[in-house]
């Protein structure tokens, strides 16, 4: 029997990208969304034994027109160097 494995991952996503591609662990909890010395990323919760599996980040900021269908709200920021308020959204697969 393997027991899960556990850990908080930080996973780097790039604000200047409107739509990319990251991979976590199939099982991935978001945990926090923040700048972090001027790079935005991700915490999650996962477990290190299932396997990696994409998923897709939109970054929108406010005003923006965004299309929500299928996709989890992940947090709001506000980037350090522009003022500009990201609102961040990630579907799971494709």
């Amino acid at each position: 029997m393997i027991l899960p494995a556990m850990i908080v991952r930080q996973c780097e996503i790039s604000s200047e990208l409107p739509i990319q591609t990251v991979s976590l662990p199939t099982y991935s909890v978001p945990l926090y969304l923040d700048f972090q010395y001027g790079v935005l990323y991700l915490w999650c919760l996962v477990d290190t034994n299932t396997q990696m599996q994409d998923r897709t980040v939109y970054i929108y900021r406010t005003d923006q027109p965004i299309n929500p269908s299928n996709v989890s709200y992940l947090g709001t920021v506000k980037e350090e160097d522009t003022g500009y308020v990201l609102h961040v959204f990630w579907r799971v697969g494709k």
